[in-house]
């Protein structure tokens, strides 16, 4: 069994918990919108625990304040929680991308649109130690450890 929990923090410790009881793998578990708030403790915490940590709230802040503006504070915010995940030997449970969901977020509505966080965000990956490649990789073969659904 695989199980995506969208929970914002910190309601995915519980979820986490009530899945556990009836002994569902946390390794396979994704809990998402972690990121929708900024605590890096609370993303530890489930990547501590085995689960799949997903940041899927990038470029959010700025498009629903503004419509245009892609929240580059916030994501500044996200990016240094990715690079103190990946310090602490959690980039295989991470989870990047983007829950575009409102037509703002849309580049025909001035926001950063769905190539956003690989078209502008490497550089501030880059400022915070983590290249190219690495994000790459992150985008990548998370996602394939996510949906190889038998392993």
């Amino acid at each position: 069994m695989r199980a995506t929990i969208h929970a914002d923090p910190p309601h995915g410790v519980a979820a986490l918990d009530a899945l556990e009881r009836p002994g569902v793998d946390p390794r396979r578990v994704a809990i998402a919108h972690t990121d929708a708030e900024i605590d890096v403790t609370y993303q530890t915490a489930l990547a501590e625990r085995g689960a799949f940590v997903e940041c899927d709230c990038i470029g959010w802040e700025g498009a629903a304040r503004t419509g245009a503006d892609q929240g580059t504070s916030a994501d500044h915010m996200r990016v240094e929680v990715v690079a103190s995940l990946l310090a602490a030997g959690f980039g295989d449970q991470l989870l990047l991308s983007q829950d575009v969901v409102t037509r703002i977020q849309l580049t025909a509505h001035g926001g950063g649109g769905y190539a956003y966080l690989l078209r502008d965000l490497p550089p501030l990956f880059e400022e915070h130690g983590i290249p190219r490649h690495l994000l790459h990789r992150l985008v990548t073969d998370g996602p394939a450890r996510w949906l190889a659904w038998g392993h």
